[in-house]
């Protein structure tokens, strides 16, 4: 974080940081700061209203069975366990919790899927996917077997919000990052 701010300020003035789209480690792509404390307002409001819209891109394991091409998972995140429901993942209580899912493309072994939460719970589109029965490939939490991958197959791909100062519609794209295009080109390449 010292990093960043010391990047974004300018000599003499440090940028003062607010984090509003953080990513699990090994996720690559759109991560939101803000730096200026009119846009870290509106940036705030955004999100809490949920009006901030995540994309995100996931290579997933094939299930046995294909899955449907569109579907929501609607399954509370947090302390699940004996008499309680829910999916098990990183919180002290189970909060409710829904996924949209898209299936992109269907690969020999793997799927390439769209995941958009409607919610924003931690960790909770690769539990989510999980739960669905279609892990995240490389995920060390939640993943399962499938090819071997360099790190977790999972890339924050889209961010679409109001403009945090103006209100007008903002959107804020990552190209998928070579090593996650290299595994897709593979997986293509088998057939």
């Amino acid at each position: 974080m010292a990093q960043v701010e010391r990047f974004l300020g300018t000599p003499g003035a440090p940028a003062v940081l607010a984090v509003h789209q953080r990513l699990d480690c090994d996720t690559s792509g759109v991560v939101l700061f803000g730096v200026d404390p009119r846009a870290n307002a509106g940036l705030a409001r955004a999100f809490a209203g949920r009006l901030a819209e995540k994309t995100y891109l996931a290579i997933t394991a094939a299930p046995s069975e294909s899955p449907a091409r569109r579907f929501r998972v609607s399954a509370p995140l947090g302390g699940a366990g004996p008499g309680r429901q829910g999916v098990r993942a990183f919180a002290k209580e189970t909060q409710p919790a829904q996924t949209d899912v898209v299936v992109r493309e269907v690969l020999k072994g793997a799927l390439l899927v769209e995941a958009r939460p409607l919610t924003g719970r931690r960790h909770q589109v690769r539990a989510h996917l999980a739960h669905a029965g279609l892990p995240v490939l490389g995920d060390p939490i939640y993943g399962g077997p499938g090819p071997r991958v360099p790190r977790m197959m999972l890339h924050a791909w889209r961010l679409a919000l109001p403009h945090p100062i103006t209100g007008e519609p903002l959107v804020i794209e990552s190209p998928l990052p070579a090593d996650l295009a290299g595994v897709l080109a593979a997986l293509r390449a088998r057939g």
